[in-house]
């Protein structure tokens, strides 16, 4: 209910003769009134220009507080003045709380309100039509306790019970209307959305057992969103119910009370009320001096006599659309003169100061017609308003499948019936949101991005605008085709008489980076995740070009980056060269440098040791960074020869983080002489100096009568398994007779690989065991029969006591 600022916040409605009225139209009897407390205020002189519309209807209001049971003098005042001065005009009462705090949500307070009402009636018996409350859906009319929405529909559903039942019982042909909701809601503590408060009201029907009915007529307020808004309209998967989803209200009403004893619109003599409808109009300047303060909403012009949009355009396919619509008796535009408070309403069809706006005789040609039964309901836009309100049924799930140049995912899905036997289009929403309309069963998204995971849902929707209930939801992951930016700045340098060393700034990828390949001379050496490697298996004098690519998890390989190095004759002095600092390691990149102070630390344990003569001497050797920048080029000269780094630990030495530790074990045999070795590790940052650091290695044997041994022999044992590099598993697809996964392990040394297959919870789903020698190799798995399904599982390999895990996506041909 829209208020009028200058009149009390309640209203009665008066209706003149509903005599029958055949023609096209199929509302026989159909009424065109105007909502307007005016007549309360000045009697005959603001009836009267409803009868120049020709229009058979008025309201007007009165304002309950809670509490009351009887009319004060001045509501009788009110109300006797605009029914006197409405003679031969039909009196529908309207009474609400004069805020949403009265509203009644007890017993007592139900109570009072119908004897409010009740007493309303006795004193006025040409009033038998009444409606009980005003948009009870919204916070400014319905605000129990201060408590909002909450609840408002089952407490709505009680009072509506109470004074069908007292009124009723009290007074004969009395026509209760219920429900009279806004248009819009939001769903939460300021309003409910009418589809939403209509489904609770039949909830709380049904909860209290309740079998004789609520009301004999159906109010509503079918307004616009704005007053530019056509009226044919429909609001498709919105919530807003306006005068073009009269679809949507008969299937909410449907749902709420279909099977019990509250009869629908069509049955029982049960109709649809338009309580209130209008459209805003601007205020030219010659009428500026009869209105106050400032418009505070959209407005569209009385008339334009062109193609523009105006009042009397709206003012006629609404009127028109009403006659037309199944089981609709009344329209009711708000306000029949405008409001002279811009912030109130200017919808009337009289100026403020009582003279005709040109929409004028749209009202009148309207009204005629409507209440004639004439109208051409085939001419109105969009053609004559269907009497279908069931939607279609719930489509299955969809499949989807993906492409990759351009990235898409196409879906396909069952068809879905209808009561109506039309043709059905299909919705398809994807995360939620509608994104777009097919006319058949299929439908491509070719807004997708790559390495990205959707939801989508399909929905299908009739002739007549109805919308079904939403597919279970399908997700789909897009593959991820764009491939990591080529190494920069790669350098292959001298690093020893029989090795090479390479250093590369991290590439970018718009996933993430997951190792870099390098190779030598065209062969694959190995896989590392850091930014350097050093070759320890190259001849002296021997001239190489390597290369190194960067790989992400999807296998996507980058352009190869390449550099040469001759090494020096065998014999000839080495002047090593470190690579340049990397960039330091980033998000789903490789290592790097970094700044901060240099310093290396180095420990033998056990410092000294005493032996028997011919026994094993064994030290733990530790190399540490122990500063804040990287180090490169880490080396350390053991107790004996044969004690160094082991080449396994090259990646490591080459390319050494802060606070990271190399230790190793390493072993003399066959020891008959005491000795005192001294132990150096030494390292650069890069274009700084060289740092060392130093340890000593005591051996004293114990004097035995058994002969020498045999010449010592130095052996290295590797501290800790392998590192281990698992990349390019590649997306399996269904549609092959034997489905296979497909994955690159590089393993620096000989091991056992445990491979298992696991699903999204981390079940078992399929396992291998394979033997790998040292270098790069290509795995090609059988899919088992349990996992041949679209899904996104998990590869887990194992190796060594070095885990890694990669994502596997499962996808139908």
């Amino acid at each position: 209910m829209r208020l009028r600022l200058t009149a009390a916040v309640a209203a009665s409605i008066v209706l003149a003769g509903l005599a029958a009225a055949a023609g096209s139209a199929s509302n026989a009897g159909f009424v065109v009134g105007f909502d307007d407390d005016l007549p309360q205020q000045s009697g005959t002189s603001g009836v009267a220009p409803a009868a120049t519309v020709g229009a058979g209807a008025f309201r007007f209001t009165l304002a309950w507080s809670s509490g009351q049971t009887a009319l004060t003098p001045s509501d009788r005042a009110g109300l006797g003045t605009a029914v006197s001065a409405a003679g031969g005009f039909r009196v529908v009462l309207s009474v609400y709380g004069a805020a949403g705090s009265d509203a009644p949500i007890d017993a007592a307070g139900r109570s009072a309100y119908c004897a409010y009402v009740a007493n309303a009636l006795a004193l006025y018996p040409t009033i038998r039509d009444v409606v009980i409350w005003n948009e009870p859906n919204k916070r400014l009319f319905w605000n129990a306790s201060g408590t909002g929405q909450a609840d408002a529909s089952a407490q709505y559903e009680a009072l509506l019970a109470g004074c069908y039942d007292s009124l009723h019982s009290s007074f004969s042909g009395v026509n209760v209307i219920g429900l009279a909701l806004s248009s819009t809601g939001n769903d939460n503590a300021t309003s409910t959305s009418p589809g939403a408060f209509i489904r609770g009201v039949g909830d709380a029907y049904r909860a209290a057992g309740r079998t004789a009915p609520l009301m004999d007529t159906v109010g509503f307020h079918p307004y616009p969103l704005s007053s530019s808004e056509r009226p044919s309209l429909q609001h498709i998967g919105e919530k807003t119910i306006a005068e073009g989803d009269w679809n949507k209200l008969m299937y909410n009403l449907w749902l709420a009370f279909n099977g019990t004893g509250q009869p629908l619109p069509g049955s029982a003599g049960v109709k649809i009320w338009y309580l209130e409808d209008g459209f805003q109009t601007t205020v030219p300047p010659a009428k500026a001096g009869a209105y106050t303060g400032s418009e505070n909403v959209a407005t569209i012009p009385d008339l334009t006599g062109t193609s523009e949009l105006d009042q009397a355009t709206q003012v006629l396919d609404a009127i028109r659309r009403a006659a037309c619509q199944p089981n609709v008796g009344v329209f009711f535009n708000f306000m029949l003169v405008d409001d002279p408070a811009l912030t109130g309403w200017q919808s009337g069809a009289f100026w403020a100061d009582g003279t005709a706006k040109g929409s004028l005789s749209a009202f009148k040609s309207a009204t005629s017609e409507a209440r004639a039964g004439t109208v051409d309901c085939s001419a109105l836009e969009g053609g004559a308003p269907s009497a279908d309100f069931m939607p279609p049924s719930t489509p299955s799930a969809p499949t989807a499948q993906t492409q990759t140049s351009p990235p898409a995912v196409t879906l396909g899905w069952p068809a879905a019936s209808d009561d109506s036997g039309g043709p059905l289009t299909y919705r398809i929403y994807r995360n939620g949101s509608w994104v777009g309309t097919a006319a058949g069963l299929t439908w491509t998204d070719g807004s997708v991005a790559e390495a990205t995971t959707y939801s989508y849902a399909v929905r299908a929707l009739d002739q007549a605008g109805n919308l079904g209930n939403a597919s279970t939801a399908v997700s789909v992951a897009t593959p991820d085709v764009t491939p990591p930016s080529t190494p920069g700045s790669f350098t292959a340098s001298v690093a020893g008489p029989t090795a090479a060393g390479l250093g590369w700034q991290a590439a970018t990828d718009n996933v993430g980076v997951h190792a870099y390949e390098i190779s030598r001379d065209g062969a694959v050496l190995t896989a590392v995740t850091g930014t350097s490697y050093t070759d320890n298996d190259v001849a002296a004098g021997s001239s190489h070009t390597y290369s190194v690519v960067a790989v992400d998890a999807a296998g996507n390989r980058s352009p190869p980056a390449t550099a040469q190095v001759t090494l020096p004759a065998a014999g000839t002095p080495v002047n090593t060269v470190t690579p340049p600092s990397p960039t330091p390691p980033a998000a789903g990149g490789g290592g790097g440098g970094g700044g901060g102070s240099s310093s290396l630390g180095l420990t033998v344990s056990p410092a000294a040791q005493t032996i028997a003569v011919g026994a094993t001497a064994s030290w733990t050797i530790s190399v540490t960074n122990t500063g804040g920048a990287y180090l490169y080029a880490v080396a350390v000269s053991g107790p004996t020869p044969g004690c160094g780094i082991p080449s396994s630990d090259a990646e490591t030495a080459g390319f050494m983080a802060p606070g990271v530790t190399i230790s190793y074990a390493c072993s003399l045999a066959g020891v008959n002489a005491s000795f005192g070795n001294t132990v150096t590790a030494s390292a650069t940052t890069g274009p700084g100096p060289v740092i060392t650091a130093t340890a000593t290695a005591a051996v004293a044997v114990q004097a035995a009568a058994t002969p020498p041994p045999a010449p010592p022999s130095a052996t290295v044992q590797r501290r800790t398994a392998a590192a281990l590099v698992a990349y390019g598993l590649k997306t399996v697809r269904l549609g092959a007779p034997k489905p296979k996964l497909s994955v690159t392990i590089a393993a620096p040394s000989r091991t056992t690989l445990v491979l298992v297959l696991l699903d999204s919870r981390g079940r078992r789903l399929a396992g291998w065991v394979k033997r790998a020698e040292a270098g790069t190799h290509r795995l090609t798995l059988l899919l088992p029969a349990s996992a041949r399904k679209p899904a996104h599982d998990r590869l887990r390999i194992t190796a060594g006591g070095v885990t890694k895990t990669l994502p596997v996506a499962v996808v139908s041909a």
